[in-house]
């Protein structure tokens, strides 16, 4: 497998990758307690089975390349053919490596290509001397949390208001993955 960097998406990048969504038996619920003197959030693992189905329409394609055209988007390629992105962007007012999406083909998940381009993602911010990598996902991808959570991400903040699907329960989670050696420049 080789991380290269991507230059531009075409429309159709990802007609043969199958499934773009995720079905879960495990979810992270999200409590909110108000006390006169405080908020707190309580997120916890909760037996539910959640499925997500999605398409990657041409919009979004057109701001994945606008993104790209800056130079810190990684695309995993085995055998010369696209099997994985990620789509990322140095953010220079809190000196950061956001994550837009990460996208693996579903044929080539849970083998090692998320974790690839996760790597390389923390070499770039060696590189720019960002001080940490940070991306947002669902409480319900579970699959996903858990994945970033073995990368070395924390949870670090939650937005019950991000998305403006009424008729979802969604809850943005916000994840942070920080390294003491990104400023070494190596």
């Amino acid at each position: 497998m080789d991380i290269l960097p991507l230059t531009q998406l075409e429309d159709n990048f990802n007609q043969n990758w199958g499934n773009s969504g995720y079905a879960t038996g495990k979810v992270f619920e999200v409590a909110t307690i108000y006390d006169p003197d405080k908020v707190i959030f309580h997120i916890y693992e909760s037996d539910r089975h959640y499925e997500k189905q999605y398409q990657i329409k041409a919009e979004q394609i057109f701001q994945f390349n606008q993104i790209i055209k800056h130079g810190h988007s990684l695309g995993a390629f085995i055998d010369n053919q696209l099997v994985g992105i990620l789509i990322g962007e140095i953010r220079q007012w809190n000196n950061s490596f956001y994550i837009e999406t990460i996208l693996v083909s579903e044929r080539h998940r849970r083998n090692g290509v998320g974790g690839a381009l996760i790597k390389q993602a923390i070499k770039e911010c060696k590189i720019y001397n960002c001080r940490l990598i940070e991306l947002e996902t669902q409480n319900t991808n579970f699959p996903a949390v858990q994945f970033y959570l073995q990368q070395g991400f924390r949870i670090t903040g939650i937005n019950s208001m991000l998305y403006n699907d009424e008729s979802t329960d969604e809850i943005a989670l916000f994840m942070t993955h920080e390294n003491k050696n990104f400023g070494a420049g190596t």
